[in-house]
This record gives structure tokens, C-alpha cells and sequence, in this order.
């Protein structure tokens, strides 16, 4: 059982980090996906220079913050996030 965390605010979820050589200039994708129909809500990418100070913070913060982020236009609501009810 994998508790919640704010990358993963509903118990059972999971969040997949893939690793590969880094490249000068590469970039790292973000990706927000709703919890009831599984489709893309947002997807940001940034190039990550320092991964613990860096950028991953700063993109969840911002996503967080911006309503129009998490909400996926076919739906009434907002996704991901804590779920609320209909």
C-alpha cells in the first residue's frame, strides 16, 4: 500500500520516475493525469539542472497553484488533487 504524497494525494497511486543518461540541455517531462478517467490534465517540461534544489519543487508549487492546471476541460472539476465528490 503506497500512502499519499503531493505528487500522489490519493492512497494507492503511484508515481513512475524513469532515469536515463543526462544530456546537456535535456529536458524533464511532468505529467498530471485525472483520477477518474485517466486522461491528460497538464504535462509540463523544464530542463533540470540540480534535482534536489532544482525545478521539481517549483513545478508541483506552480501546478498546485494554477486552478486552470488541474482541471481537465471535459469534466466539472479539478484533477489530480484531493477527490471530491459529485
Amino acid at each position: 500500500m503506497f500512502g499519499p504524497s503531493p505528487q500522489r494525494p490519493v492512497i494507492d497511486s503511484i508515481g513512475l520516475v524513469v532515469e536515463g543518461a543526462r544530456h546537456s540541455g535535456m529536458k524533464d517531462g511532468f505529467e498530471w493525469f485525472c483520477f477518474d478517467c485517466g486522461q491528460l490534465v497538464h504535462r509540463v517540461e523544464v530542463e533540470i539542472k540540480d534535482i534536489v534544489h532544482g525545478p521539481p519543487a517549483i513545478v508541483l508549487t506552480l501546478f498546485m497553484k494554477n486552478e486552470a492546471h488541474r482541471t481537465l476541460s471535459s469534466l466539472w472539476g479539478n484533477s489530480p488533487g484531493p477527490r471530491t465528490t459529485r
